[in-house]
């Protein structure tokens, strides 16, 4: 409450009405406070003591008003420092904390216009460049998760900004309850295939089909798998027993994608919105995958990504594997990214086999000898040596060098014998098979090599 002003004159109030009396009084007084007489120094003397008497006099509804306070007990506050907010802002560009002492003096402008009021900051303070970028509503009773648009997060150089509302559910439920698998080679998986998880409780083993119908069901999870464009869900999900299977009934890569910081091939399971109470007791301790190539398109298997003769690409539907005009340790090289990746997977190579003669020198080297009567067997061309392969070594790059490929019986004299039927090659993909460059070309390689040859030296063969 401010006390009433009693007289409002002051100093120049005083000189003011001086100014406009003494001609009534003494008109012979020159009265210049610019160029001051002694009755002017006088005058000043009196007008500064009698504007200290006005000011003494103008704070009596003061005193009154504390004398009628304290008839009432009341007593006043005792004195205590200013106290206020201060904003701290970083320059631009600051990438590292500042830190600000206890005591630190900052000053503020009087509103009066007069001195600037000094203060000091009564605690440590540690500026960090760090800033808001996310906010997030949870629910727990709800299941929700809610981001909190960004264009209404506070900013602490725009506090006028209008800010968000604490506690909204408004916003897309990101709550999910996802189960991720990884395997790099496993999944490398590109043609239609199936997955298979089995799935071990080793405490509870009554449990393990009963945990594998309900991830099989639809109406509680989506089973899906990553590409390059998002997540395509599987085309069917059956189980047998703990067996769980996932078909990819179409084609396309199962890309590597990152995840919390592992890249890899991954597989999901996703419990459907407010279901997850209905999964709570699934729990296991042992997971086994396993991959298979299944024939939905009716392709009759996967196709070789590259084929190499030697260092001449050729085509994978029909060609030479060592040439038309083979020679010792010439090199058939078949590239399957797909099939190649699976380690300790059974591989079934299976091709068309053809024999073809073929003949370096067209020109019949023996010379007949003619004679006068000659018998029709001697105008007869002689059969000529047949050259056929009599052992094909079959091996894989194991990251240092090309080793022995362990393959199923006759896998060795496969091209010995003339044939026009389908030939089957079948080895265990080896654990420690690796890519390596063929042609220019990184991949999973596995070659077949020429190591003896019949009659190799005969001429005309």
């Amino acid at each position: 409450m401010a006390a009433p002003i009693i007289d409002s004159r002051d100093m120049q109030s005083l000189v003011e009405q001086l100014k406009e009396i003494y001609p009534y009084y003494t008109p012979e007084w020159r009265f210049s406070p610019e160029d001051p007489d002694p009755g002017t120094a006088l005058f000043l003397i009196f007008a500064e003591m009698f504007g200290e008497t006005i000011r003494r006099f103008n704070r009596v509804p003061d005193k009154n008003y504390l004398a009628f306070l304290n008839l009432l007990n009341l007593k006043a506050l005792s004195s205590k420092p200013a106290r206020g907010y201060l904003c701290f802002t970083l320059s631009a560009g600051t990438s590292d904390p500042v830190y600000i002492p206890e005591g630190t003096q900052v000053t503020a402008n009087a509103s009066d216009g007069g001195q600037p009021v000094v203060f000091e900051t009564e605690r440590d303070i540690m500026l960090t460049p760090a800033a808001l970028r996310a906010a997030f509503n949870v629910h727990g009773e709800e299941d929700r998760i809610g981001a909190v648009a960004s264009e209404t997060l506070l900013d602490i150089k725009n506090p006028f900004k209008k800010g968000f509302t604490m506690f909204d559910y408004q916003e897309e439920n990101l709550q999910q309850h996802v189960f991720y698998l990884a395997q790099q080679d496993l999944f490398n998986v590109r043609a239609t295939a199936l997955l298979q998880i089995e799935i071990e409780n080793s405490l509870k083993q009554f449990k393990e089909k009963a945990i594998c119908e309900k991830l099989a069901d639809p109406a509680y999870v989506e089973w899906s798998y990553g590409t390059e464009d998002g997540w395509e869900p599987f085309d069917h999900i059956a189980c047998w027993g703990n067996l769980l299977d996932l078909e990819k009934r179409r084609s396309g890569q199962i890309a590597l994608r990152e995840l919390e910081g592992n890249s890899s091939r991954w597989i999901r399971c996703r419990v459907k919105e407010r279901l997850n109470e209905q999964l709570a007791d699934i729990d296991f301790n042992n997971l086994r995958l396993k991959a298979k190539y299944i024939d939905c398109d009716e392709q009759d298997g996967l196709l070789p990504d590259r084929v190499y003769y030697n260092d001449i690409e050729v085509e994978a539907g029909g060609a030479y594997p060592f040439g038309e005009f083979f020679a010792l340790y010439d090199n058939f090289y078949i590239s399957c990214q797909e099939a190649f990746s699976k380690k300790g997977a059974m591989i079934t190579l299976a091709f068309i086999l053809k024999h073809h003669n073929k003949v370096m020198n067209n020109d019949n080297s023996s010379a007949i000898e003619w004679k006068m009567i000659m018998r029709k067997s001697d105008l007869e061309e002689p059969e000529r040596p047949r050259v056929f392969i009599l052992k094909t070594g079959w091996e894989y790059w194991n990251g240092q060098g090309w080793v022995k490929l362990s393959c199923a019986a006759g896998a060795e004299d496969i091209f010995l014998h003339p044939a026009a039927k389908e030939k089957v090659v079948t080895f265990t993909c080896p654990e420690d098979i690796a890519e390596t460059m063929v042609g220019a070309q990184e991949n999973y390689w596995i070659r077949a090599r020429v190591l003896s040859i019949h009659n190799i030296y005969v001429p005309d063969g």
